[in-house]
């Protein structure tokens, strides 16, 4: 009932009853009747290639391969840049005067400042330029307009691929990839201040957490796991060697010590001598064990570099190869066909029936 309302409210058959009444003798229709029909038709045909434009202008949104191959070619530059920036940055770092006087017979004095070594060669000889360079090349890639339609797995990854097992913790502090940063809260600007400060009284203290930046963060994500892992690792073995080595020297000190006050027939040399070999023996140990753990240190630091660049480098190919491309199914296309068919049906029944 409410469409029988409907249809007598809209007049519609008034209409048909007049286009009904124009079919003169014949088959023949009125010219009015006809042109009313032709009207309606230009204007589906009008409406069809409208659509037909925007499909074009869709398919045509695609970025040229040519932007594509001249920014692959500016990330290969970049990545060869960045990893001689890693041998030559690393070698210079670890051939300074800072790093040597942590050598194992200075350790004794110098365990306290394994950390601050550690840190300021993860935050001035490790990668710096290389980060910024790769700041420069997310915007280009973003003012190209890659970053449309590029797969959520290459845009948002929220933390590289490595060989090392990180904990929960840390991959969720790792934030996504090309994200907006968010607003900043009041520990990002006490955390600021204090880092200002530290520069200030001249210490390096450990990298902040890393934050999402709208551009690839696989060096800055590595800079701070190496950072939270590996250093206080390092700095708690010097302090536990020495400690060891103390421990065995008081020990062998004290063997002689008694050794000399219970048995006569002992001499000073000879109990000197038992102290020697706790010295010397701890003093190798320390030797041996801290060298070997400088040694696997420095070439961590260098694979993890080189790990972070090559996981840089494929985040950004992902993105120029897959972002950018306009959808190649068009969904109207099958409806825009049918509708033409039916115009042009339409056009031919009318000149038939023309008056």
């Amino acid at each position: 009932m409410a469409y029988e309302r409907g249809w007598y409210a809209s007049g519609l058959e008034a209409v048909a009853e007049w286009v009904a009444e124009g079919a003169g003798e014949e088959g023949k229709v009125k010219p009015a009747v006809a042109e009313l029909v032709e009207s309606v038709l230009d204007g589906v045909e009008g409406r069809i290639k409208e659509s037909e434009k925007r499909a074009e202008v869709r398919e045509g949104g695609s970025v040229p391969g040519e932007v594509r191959e001249k920014l692959v070619g500016e990330v290969e530059a970049w990545a060869e840049r960045a990893h001689g920036e890693l041998r030559d940055g690393l070698g210079g770092a670890f051939g300074t005067g800072a790093w040597r006087r942590l050598s194992w017979w200075r350790l004794i004095w110098r365990v306290d400042d394994v950390g601050f070594v550690c840190n300021e060669v993860l935050e001035r000889r490790w990668l710096m330029e290389a980060e910024r360079e790769v700041i420069y090349l997310a915007g280009r890639i973003s003012q190209a307009g890659l970053l449309q339609g590029a797969p959520a797995s290459s845009v948002s990854t929220a933390a590289p691929t490595s060989r090392r097992t990180e904990e929960k913790e840390e991959e969720e502090a790792y934030g996504a990839l090309w994200s907006t940063p968010p607003p900043p809260t009041l520990g990002d600007i006490v955390d600021v201040k204090a880092a200002k400060d530290s520069d200030i009284d001249g210490e390096i203290l450990p990298p902040p957490p890393p934050t999402s930046q709208p551009w690839p963060s696989h060096i800055q994500q590595t800079r701070y796991s190496l950072s939270r892992t590996t250093v206080p690792s390092l700095q708690a073995l010097g302090q536990s060697l020495l400690l060891q080595a103390l421990s065995i020297t008081a020990l062998t000190g004290a063997i002689s010590a008694l050794a000399y006050i219970s048995v006569s027939t002992t001499t000073i040399y000879e109990a000197g001598a038992v102290v020697a070999f706790g010295v010397v023996w701890s003093m190798r140990r320390v030797q041996k064990k801290w060298e070997q753990a400088r040694k696997f240190w420095e070439g961590e630091v260098r694979e993890e570099g080189r790990v972070a660049l090559k996981e840089t480098e494929e985040s950004l190919r992902t993105i120029i190869q897959t972002g950018g491309r306009a959808e190649s199914i068009d969904e109207d296309s099958e409806q825009r066909n049918i509708a033409k068919k039916a115009v042009e049906e339409a056009r031919e029944a009318l000149e038939r029936v023309k008056g």
